[in-house]
């Protein structure tokens, strides 16, 4: 048991698997015993994982890298509760294993989205602004809006979960 007095404020957590295990709660591991904890993960490279009031929330969506990433020590199959996937931006290293996810709900900027669509219809000689971008990957998020289960977000957004908001960070 630990007692922490912080400004007057007594706070008392008993240690909790949910928060202190390293096993991801998406991949089995435990659920913090109070659901108004925040846990916080990292999952490797640019995922994290969040755990809030039963809710599963990925940070972009690349677990399967092949050889040339250090392993994750898990793979996207692995993942059994997602409920909503924050894609940061859609690079290929962002948002790879966007099949792998067959109940959850993705979130990008609308923007994002739309340019990427745009760049994908100039001609040939601008392909290279595709480099980072797998246009498989912007077909399965189309794909996913045509399935209800994509929200393109303009700007910020209250309570993707609840008590979860997004706010915008443009380049």
């Amino acid at each position: 048991l630990l007692i922490l007095g912080i400004f007057g404020v007594v706070i008392v957590a008993a240690k909790d698997p949910g928060c202190e295990v390293p096993i991801l709660v998406s991949t089995g591991g435990p659920v913090p015993h109070n659901p108004h904890t925040l846990a916080i993960r990292w999952t490797g490279y640019s995922n994290f994982e969040l755990t809030y009031k039963g809710y599963v929330i990925l940070l972009d969506a690349y677990f399967d890298r092949g050889s040339t990433y250090t392993p994750l020590g898990f793979k996207a199959a692995d993942i059994k509760k997602a409920d909503v996937i924050l894609i940061g931006h859609a690079h290929f290293d962002h948002m790879g294993n966007l099949n792998a996810f067959p109940n959850a709900t993705f979130y990008i900027q609308e923007r994002e989205l739309s340019k990427w669509v745009w760049t994908m219809t100039l001609d040939r000689r601008f392909r290279w602004l595709m480099g980072g971008v797998d246009p498989a990957d912007v077909l399965r998020l189309v794909d996913l809006a045509t399935k209800g289960r994509l929200v393109a977000v303009d700007g910020n957004r209250e309570n993707v979960v609840p008590g979860i908001d997004l706010h915008a960070a443009y380049d």
